[in-house]
């Protein structure tokens, strides 16, 4: 959802074909001149940037605002390995493309809080239960599984650039909350495939 106090801000755009949710963490090799002063400008000066699905030429509306996580590995041309976390998503209101491809794509954005949202729905937490059980190491959770928000329930399950893009821009948790039912009915499906498979191997 907007947050209930919405207000503008700048941000500079990272287009790649991958779409990230908040709290998630993903590697990146960086190697154009604006993208290494753009990394620097987030290790020095703590500036953010923002990561959009494209796709055909096409940049969506939506992404999510990261931040440098870990340099894995500096080479001698001056590119990088990096890991990058997402902090908070964005709707943009008005992009503008650097023609010349000399200085980063900026673009005024408003924020979306996902990580306020809390599931509600009882057949989702049910049924992602189940998926955790036969899926998910334990391991990758600090927290119980009521204490999870919408969005970490929803970087456990899988979803594909474009899942994540339309959940990002979806505009109700309900909304959200559907794409991650939907979702967990498939995976639990898949994983139910698999078995029957296995145990059909064991039988013949």
């Amino acid at each position: 959802m907007l947050t209930s106090c919405v207000y503008l801000y700048e941000v500079k755009i990272f287009p790649l074909n991958i779409a990230i949710l908040p709290g998630e963490r993903v590697p990146l090799h960086i190697f154009e001149p604006r993208y290494k002063a753009m990394i620097e400008d987030n290790i020095n000066n703590g500036e953010n940037f923002g990561i959009c699905l494209s796709f055909g030429g096409k940049v969506s509306q939506f992404g999510t605002e990261v931040k440098v996580h870990k340099i894995q590995k500096t080479f001698f041309d001056g590119s990088s390995d990096i890991i990058v976390k997402g902090v908070r998503s964005f709707k943009i209101l008005e992009y503008r493309r650097d023609p010349s491809k000399k200085v980063c794509d900026e673009a005024e954005t408003i924020p979306i809080d996902l990580q306020g949202e809390k599931a509600s729905r009882r057949d989702l937490l049910e049924l992602y239960n189940e998926y955790s059980d036969k899926f998910v190491q334990l391991e990758d959770f600090d927290v119980s599984l009521l204490d999870l928000s919408l969005v970490e329930l929803a970087r456990g399950m899988g979803l594909s650039y474009q899942q994540k893009d339309r959940y990002i821009g979806e505009k109700s948790s309900e909304a959200r909350e559907n794409i991650l039912f939907a979702q967990v009915k498939y995976l639990l499906f898949i994983k139910q495939q698999e078995e029957n498979r296995e145990f059909n191997i064991l039988l013949n």
